[in-house]
């Protein structure tokens, strides 16, 4: 389920790049050792490349969402609503909408589709799927999704030496946005959500997000990452508190069953040959010159 978090809110800001970002003016964008990158060529690139992965799998969700509609396995509002909350548990994701400019419904839309994946799945896969089996999954993932301890909302910024982080702390107590001082001393800041204890957590972070006052910059730690010879920085700046959750097996059963017969269809060549013949049976047009070529993926 965390993967699949960070995919979906990954799938957000390439959507905001490749649709949203795109260039709608003329002119120059870049210059590189005094030649230009025009608009025209920046859109034609987002278009023709990462356009035409983007347009593939968009076309490949209406597909599943057809094939789920068609058999009744449309996802449930309240399916997508569980996923959803889970997904925030471990996620800042309103602030991460915020800073993309994308709304909650875009979130709801990708967790939509993958819901109806997991529901087809499940219908083709169930009677691999024991009891026993999900209630060990449960278990396994209950102290990182399902019992979770108090947390603190944070932007974590990370630097490559002392120095650069001092200087960008100094900075942000000074009244400057946190996250352009943070980039301005070569810095990279995210939200994120720290917890007070748990299998995944460091102490050493989360003592710091605990013990800084909400809405105040940390002082740097210094943080060596396992397997790595060199240390990074780690400055905090700390918002709201989440209180301790706990979600009750019986609630989350449907899900987890799923979520584990998708993974079961992914490794299924009966699986893979079904979707493939969605594909076939789909009646794909597509206008954009450019991007016409994609129509043979899906005959």
């Amino acid at each position: 389920m965390k993967k699949y978090a960070l995919a979906v809110v990954a799938v957000v800001i390439v959507l905001a790049v490749v649709f949203a970002g795109c260039s709608k003016g003329s002119g120059t964008i870049a210059e590189v050792n005094g030649k230009k990158i025009s608009s025209e060529e920046f859109n034609k690139y987002m278009q023709t490349r990462a356009g035409a992965d983007m347009l593939r799998q968009m076309i490949d969700d209406k597909i599943t969402l057809a094939v789920a509609e068609d058999r009744g396995l449309e996802a449930t509002n309240e399916q997508v609503e569980l996923q959803l909350s889970i997904l925030k548990n471990g996620v800042d994701l309103d602030e991460l909408l915020e800073r993309s400019g994308y709304t909650e419904d875009i979130i709801k839309e990708q967790l939509k589709v993958q819901q109806a994946k997991e529901n087809i799945a499940y219908q083709m896969m169930k009677d691999r799927i024991s009891d026993k089996d999900v209630q060990a999954r449960y278990d396994m993932d209950k102290n990182r999704l399902y019992d979770l301890p108090e947390r603190v909302k944070v932007e974590m910024a990370m630097f490559q030496n002392k120095e650069s982080a001092e200087k960008a702390v100094k900075k942000a107590r000074g009244g400057a946005e946190f996250t352009k001082a943070v980039e301005e001393f070569g810095g990279q800041a995210a939200p994120t959500i720290v917890p007070k204890s748990g299998p995944d957590v460091v102490p050493e972070v989360a003592r710091l997000a605990f013990n800084t006052p909400q809405g105040k910059v940390s002082n740097p730690l210094e943080f060596k990452p396992e397997e790595s010879e060199q240390s990074i920085w780690i400055v905090l700046k700390t918002g709201e508190k989440v209180p301790p959750m706990n979600i009750q097996f019986d609630k989350v059963k449907q899900m987890i069953e799923g979520q584990m017969a998708y993974e079961l269809a992914r490794m299924s060549p009966e699986f893979d040959e079904q979707m493939r013949e969605n594909r076939k049976q789909a009646k794909v047009k597509v206008f954009e010159p450019s991007l016409k070529v994609i129509e043979k993926d899906f005959e």
